[in-house]
């Protein structure tokens, strides 16, 4: 038997008054990474920018083929709605949601987990870096 092997990505979205960001850890089975952080050019709520980050992270798993994916992220109430746990009650949310289950359905096999902000600190630095009101900052950085 063969055991699947999962890519993992973690995401963390940042809200500001002015600003909001995306930060994104992905990594192969073999301990490749990338890190990415996104600036969000659209006032959002913290909630919408951690969708945000989701899809930029699954359209991210997509671009590199990847099958099998194992989501993680700080935020309780994203994870819950993609494990269908919680309903996304705001049209808002349930339209990110819906997004969000669509692109899933691109992969073979998926599971999302909540992880401790602790736990989530390169993606949480890389989103509040994005955020940061800067003059002719790029939209995106990958490291």
């Amino acid at each position: 038997m063969t055991l699947k092997e999962y890519r993992v990505l973690h995401f963390d979205g940042t809200s500001k008054t002015k600003s909001s960001g995306a930060g994104l850890v992905f990594q192969s089975p073999d301990g490749f990474m990338i890190r990415y952080a996104l600036k969000l050019d659209f006032p959002t709520t913290k909630n919408e920018a951690e969708y945000e980050a989701l899809i930029d992270g699954l359209g991210l798993a997509r671009a590199v083929r990847a099958k099998n994916l194992k989501v993680c992220g700080d935020s309780r109430l994203v994870v819950a709605q993609v494990n269908g746990e919680f309903d996304a009650k705001d049209d808002t949310m349930a339209k990110y949601l819906r997004v969000v289950k669509g692109i899933l359905t691109q992969f073979d096999e998926w599971y999302a987990e909540h992880v401790p902000i602790e736990e989530n600190t390169t993606d949480d630095a890389l989103s509040q870096f994005a955020s940061f009101e800067i003059e002719n900052y790029p939209r995106s950085i990958y490291f």
